[in-house]
């Protein structure tokens, strides 16, 4: 890598020298910015515009490949991402890798090289530093990766940023359709602006002002949960040949959908049988309640999960989209109600004993009919998505080895899109 790639490492701008607001400020990319296979701006922090020019060699340009050098891997996977003309202007901060073609090297090409699993595993290889994980440039310098001529890495990168161009559109397709739903539940059921809300009376009670025939009753009385467990792992014929999803909070951070198709681990029905695991239905709504709290996903078929989540059961009175966004809007009342001295968890009977505001069934049946479907064409984009996404990578090691024929992918993507 080291000698094909123009890499630079961050400037140390001081942390007390920061600005909060994007008044007459360019934005700094730091290692919280990146993500995973895209940056995110929530919670940035800026740089004085008038003084940006001291520091031009820090600018960034569209199509730098960026690496996160502190924490570069976690359960959501490696920390990259590439630089969109919409993220732009921003300065490069310390402990934050840059990567950039040479005349050997296409800087879209590279991207996808270090989107690669061979270069995950290479970054989890070197990693070092008990307390907070990191790599360094010579680090990443040293690693190794076939080199096509210049004329097919561009070629090939053509390809597969064609899926990835598949990939974000469906992003911004699920986006939308999530943050429909999520706003319709909010303005029914927090802001109570629900069809008729005009000539709708509104009662004071003892949890504030409420819509009259709304009320807070405990989730133990509103809807069924379950806690999970974990079979034995001694037993190796519980992990073999497993037809039984078995959820862990490493599934979901990783993953970041609303639906989870499947999971990492299967077991037996053996071994749920001889352990705490309980199988659940599926549409039913995973939440992780411990370290990572407040996860949220709906598993599409029959699934256990380990000790790590309340997993909620809808039912007809509070169906799973209701339930979904109660659980997704409520996250930080779970957080507060959490304890524990080496990570944070809520128990099953503190959330049980959590008020549920209830509304008439009718409201709820009326929400479901408009928020559902929207759920139903994000789990078709999810899912095209994950192929899209297994196609992408299984092709980059065989476009690179000629085992895959460049010009012959390249007309079956163009047809495909």
């Amino acid at each position: 890598m080291g000698d094909h790639a123009d890499l630079m490492v961050g400037f140390p701008f001081k942390s007390g020298q920061f600005l909060e607001t994007s008044d007459n400020a360019i934005r700094l990319l730091r290692g919280d910015n990146v993500g995973q296979g895209s940056l995110r701006w929530q919670g940035a922090k800026y740089w004085p515009e008038t003084a940006a020019d001291r520091f031009a060699v820090c600018q960034l340009e569209a199509d730098d490949v960026i690496l996160a050098m502190d924490r570069p891997w976690i359960e959501a996977g490696l920390k990259y991402a590439y630089v969109r003309l919409s993220d732009l202007p921003c300065l490069l901060v310390q402990r934050v890798a840059r990567m950039r073609g040479t005349k050997t090297l296409d800087t879209k090409f590279l991207r996808h090289v270090i989107g690669s699993p061979p270069f995950t595993a290479h970054v989890m290889s070197i990693t070092t530093g008990a307390n907070i994980p990191h790599i360094s440039a010579r680090d990443i310098a040293r690693f190794h990766f076939g080199l096509p001529p210049l004329d097919e890495q561009r070629r090939i990168a053509s390809i597969l940023g064609a899926y990835d161009e598949l990939i974000e559109v469906n992003r911004r397709r699920i986006a939308g359709l999530e943050a429909m739903a999520r706003g319709l539940f909010e303005e029914w059921f927090v802001r109570f602006r629900f069809p008729g809300y005009e000539n709708h009376k509104f009662v004071e009670t003892p949890d504030g002002r409420l819509p009259e025939g709304w009320c807070h009753q405990p989730v133990f009385d509103a809807f069924a949960f379950l806690g999970g467990g974990t079979p034995s792992k001694v037993e190796h014929a519980y992990w073999s040949d497993g037809s039984v999803n078995w959820f862990t909070p490493s599934d979901l951070t990783k993953s970041r959908t609303l639906f989870m198709d499947q999971s990492e681990l299967r077991i037996t029905t053996e071994a749920v049988r001889r352990s705490s695991a309980r199988i659940f239905p599926p549409d039913s709504v995973m939440m992780t309640s411990r370290a990572t709290l407040g996860v949220i996903s709906i598993n599409t078929s029959e699934a256990t999960t380990n000790q790590g989540f309340i997993t909620c059961i809808p039912n007809d009175i509070v169906p799973r989209t209701f339930l979904y966004y109660w659980l997704l809007r409520n996250v930080p009342v779970f957080v507060n109600h959490a304890t524990g001295a080496t990570f944070l968890e809520i128990t099953k009977g503190v959330f049980g004993r959590l008020p549920f505001l209830t509304p008439p069934p009718e409201i709820v049946t009326r929400f479901e009919r408009l928020a559902r479907p929207m759920h139903d064409a994000i789990l078709t984009l999810e899912r095209s998505n994950r192929s899209l996404a297994a196609s992408r990578d299984l092709l980059l090691p065989r476009l690179i080895s000629g085992q895959l024929s460049v010009a012959a992918v390249g007309r079956e993507v163009e047809a495909a899109a």
